[in-house]
């Protein structure tokens, strides 16, 4: 019974003031919540990585091929239009250097043009549903999530697996994937409720270092240059124009405007 206080008013017993120490049960249940948010907004940002990731990796490309070529051929008609000027001022020491710069340019450029594989490109435009299947995969199967470095490096082959489908559109292999998976939860019910309570500890650091870790990259993606060039292109699509399409036709005025003056160069030394 509650004791009363000389006001009158009752006041609490001292049992009722005793607070029971939190259970070894409650307090997992506290944590094993925290890991299922932490794990839901760890999928939700591989996701967004992964599309960002892709859809650099589609604008790069279609930049390649509109763009790349170009570069190319305008980098060799400078070069081209140097060497030319060296033999019209022969005595020109700056010339020849800048000549020699030229084709350097040039070179490079043509092997930085190969090196992105330009065939078999497959459109990226990710659906809802291969989103949602990307989401369940990497809540269920991120290697974060694990301790053990054997099976965290089967995860990380998956998400590979994952990722690569993801860019690809195709819903068939993330669902594969999701249907050879085998639960795990089984050896876990039978750990003692501290060893339980102490992976998952684990694992909330591990995702969380993982959180931390995407933001970063998304960071450092955001502010290249590539993904800059892409947001303008993007700014300029809302407006009904086409930035590749205008950057090409300068670069084409450009190409043939050099072409022009090593034409006229090399009549002045009727060759």
């Amino acid at each position: 019974m509650n004791s009363t206080h000389e006001s009158g008013k009752p006041t609490a017993s001292h049992s009722s003031l005793r607070r029971s120490p939190s259970s070894p049960q409650s307090e997992l249940e506290q944590q094993q919540a925290i890991l299922a948010a932490l794990e839901l907004q760890c999928a939700e940002r591989e996701l967004e990585l992964i599309t960002q990731v892709s859809e650099l990796r589609q604008f790069e490309q279609d930049y390649f091929q509109t763009i790349g070529k170009r570069c190319v051929e305008l980098d060799r008609a400078e070069a081209q239009l140097a060497e030319y000027l060296t033999h019209l001022h022969p005595k020109d020491l700056r010339l020849r250097q800048r000549a020699q710069q030229a084709w350097t340019k040039a070179q490079e450029t043509e092997a930085a043009n190969r090196e992105l594989p330009l065939e078999g490109v497959v459109h990226f435009r990710p659906s809802e549903g291969l989103k949602k299947l990307y989401r369940e995969v990497a809540k269920r199967i991120h290697p974060d999530l694990v301790t053990d470095e054997a099976e965290r490096q089967r995860r990380l082959e998956l998400m590979i697996a994952a990722n690569r489908a993801y860019e690809q559109g195709n819903p068939e292999v993330l669902e594969a994937i999701l249907a050879g998976w085998e639960d795990t939860q089984g050896w876990q019910q039978s750990e003692t409720p501290d060893a339980q309570l102490l992976r998952t500890r684990r694992q909330i650091e591990q995702i969380q270092l993982r959180l931390v870790a995407i933001a970063s990259e998304l960071s450092e993606l955001q502010n290249s240059a590539l993904a800059q060039l892409h947001a303008q292109a993007l700014e300029v699509q809302a407006q009904g124009r086409d930035l590749l399409a205008e950057l090409a036709f300068q670069l084409d005025e450009e190409i043939a405007a050099i072409e022009r003056h090593t034409q006229e160069i090399k009549s002045k030394l009727a060759l």
